[in-house]
């Protein structure tokens, strides 16, 4: 390459270095040295009023405001938080961050997202910390403390015995009943009721197994073991020949003579006593 084109080369660079220096109409006019007559880039504006003195822009478009017209200015469209991002693509426009990091990727920039970690339905709270991530429920409630939250919880007022029923609901909510079978419709699932064939009396005692149905006797005392309650039994200490007198005081405890005639007053029905006439 001959010495002239090289000069021609070093000429043209130092042209482009020397218009691609940051310059203000400020500093212009701040330095007595330039004549305020001057023009350097020929555009008919003064460099002391000239937005961009060293690059031709009669317009002195000025987009964003800052003093510095749009020909020479590496921000046309502003940048307020001065990090070197353009407003525009800034994910962070008043917070400092030229890196420019999105964790959730999001838009929003780390430095100025409130839910670095992703707020995937978009309620206000990070997905980390959301005990619904995919259901928006900024209040967060949780009724049964399980952190779920109640918006996606399937059983918000709990589900103590895992039968699928929530517990507000649930006829035995200790005892797992997903049938929630009720035979005497008391309430009370079968799984959890003593009483699950009915309480006639209400003595806590069911039907069933109850020895004095319509009498309540809780303690269901049967004295004379004849699988009647004490407090229904005619004869709730015994009647071995079933003639309806307690044996306590039949004067024939083994033969029926249910009008316990004694002719002869000896303390022995006639019906058993061989001696009665």
């Amino acid at each position: 390459m001959s010495k002239k084109y090289l000069f021609g080369a070093v000429f043209v660079l130092a042209l482009l270095a020397f218009a691609a220096m940051p310059f203000q109409s400020a500093s212009a006019s701040a330095n007595p040295q330039i004549p305020s007559h001057w023009d350097t880039d020929y555009d008919h504006i003064t460099d002391v009023n000239d937005n961009c003195p060293r690059v031709s822009n009669s317009d002195q478009t000025d987009s964003d405001g800052d003093g510095i017209g749009d020909a020479c200015d590496f921000f046309v469209l502003g940048d307020d938080d001065g990090d070197g991002v353009e407003q525009p693509v800034d994910n962070c426009q008043q917070v400092f961050n030229p890196g420019q990091v999105d964790s959730d990727g999001d838009g929003w920039g780390d430095a100025c997202d409130p839910t670095v970690s992703g707020d995937t339905d978009s309620d206000g709270v990070e997905n980390a910390q959301d005990n619904c991530p995919t259901i928006a429920n900024n209040n967060q409630l949780d009724s049964d403390n399980d952190s779920m939250g109640d918006a996606c919880d399937n059983f918000p007022g709990g589900d103590n015995d895992g039968d699928a029923v929530d517990q507000t609901v649930d006829n035995c909510p200790t005892v797992s009943n997903a049938d929630q079978a009720d035979t005497d419709m008391d309430g009370i699932g079968d799984a959890c009721d003593d009483t699950r064939f009915g309480d006639d009396d209400g003595d806590g005692v069911g039907n069933s197994v109850d020895n004095c149905i319509s009498v309540a006797n809780a303690d269901q005392v049967d004295s004379d073991g004849d699988l009647f309650g004490d407090a229904c039994d005619p004869t709730p200490f015994g009647d071995m020949d079933g003639d309806g007198v307690w044996d306590t005081v039949d004067n024939c405890v083994n033969v029926d003579n249910g009008d316990q005639a004694d002719v002869d007053n000896d303390g022995v029905g006639d019906a058993c006593d061989p001696n009665s006439f």
